[in-house]
């Protein structure tokens, strides 16, 4: 399975070893804005905003350039 189409999976996942007490979780509090993509009419937005980021220098043009 393709892990980067497989992240709707985490939850589950983390859920079920929080349930067996195989995983802590710690939730760090962010106060930037969440958005993202539910829906095709999203994707205009979502492109804004992330455009507005890059601009901003939160995020880099390639966002994935450091995985190498």
């Amino acid at each position: 399975t393709d892990q980067l189409k497989g992240e709707f999976l985490l939850p589950i996942y983390i859920g079920g070893l929080l349930e067996k007490g195989e995983a802590r979780v710690k939730v760090l509090r962010s106060h930037d804005k969440w958005f993202g993509m539910t829906y095709s009419q999203d994707i205009a937005s979502t492109k804004e905003e992330i455009g507005k980021l890059v601009a901003k220098g939160t995020y880099r043009e390639d966002l994935y350039s450091d995985l190498g």
